[in-house]
């Protein structure tokens, strides 16, 4: 059963995402790093699965190379029950390719799941992302 979070925990997880969003539009990958597990899982909203840190790194420097990612987080629901934690959230995402210019925006809802860590950090362990509306 989930324990009613602290507000402490709900600020921590909340402000985890924020700068989960800053570091992916400054493009800092070491960042992103720091604050993933390193068994995370991230399912995109097209459905593609990339599993384990050293992949999903590879990946976003891939995609981050050839984009450039601007991002806004706004949490929904925040549910902490032990070590374990999820963040239900809604993100806008505009994206420009650096070649071209064109760019394309779109809304996602996001789940992501948190594992509290032995220093007391959480880290994100699991994101699924579903693309419900684009431009």
């Amino acid at each position: 059963m989930a324990s009613t979070p602290s507000s402490q925990e709900i600020e921590d997880i909340r402000s985890l995402a924020v700068r989960w969003t800053a570091a992916v539009s400054a493009g800092e990958i070491e960042k992103l790093e720091e604050m993933m597990t390193d068994d995370i899982i991230v399912i995109h909203g097209d459905g593609r699965l990339v599993c384990g840190k050293e992949p999903v790194i590879s990946d976003f420097a891939r995609s981050l190379q050839e984009l450039s990612v601007q991002q806004t987080v706004k949490s929904d629901e925040t549910v902490v029950a032990g070590e374990w934690a999820f963040d239900r959230a809604t993100v806008h995402t505009a994206v420009r390719s650096r070649k071209s210019g064109d760019t394309r925006q779109f809304d996602s809802r996001c789940v992501t799941i948190l594992r509290k860590q032995i220093d007391g950090r959480w880290r994100v362990a699991r994101t699924i992302g579903v693309v419900y509306c684009q431009s």
